[in-house]
């Protein structure tokens, strides 16, 4: 039950019809955005043969983890043991 006029989603506005598809507008502008990154990051990739820029993404975010906690001395030493 709805109490109030006051939009629900955004709980700061009055909710009339251009607000609604306001929303909706913002939620086309998302699902578009969603889909260029997931066809970018699923192409195939020119530099990691038979991988694609997903793979790409992913190994620089373990590369900048490792690198992260090899830069600690004592976990350093840890590792390389």
């Amino acid at each position: 039950m709805i109490d109030s006029e006051i939009c629900i989603r955004c709980e700061k506005e009055f909710e009339d019809w251009d607000h609604i598809l306001g929303d909706f507008d913002q939620a086309a502008i998302v699902r578009n955005v969603n889909i260029a990154v997931t066809s970018i990051l699923f192409e195939k990739s020119s530099i990691l043969l038979g991988k694609t820029r997903e793979c790409k993404l992913l190994r620089g975010v373990y590369n900048n983890g490792f690198n992260k906690i090899t830069n600690d001395k004592e976990e350093k030493k840890m590792i390389f043991r």
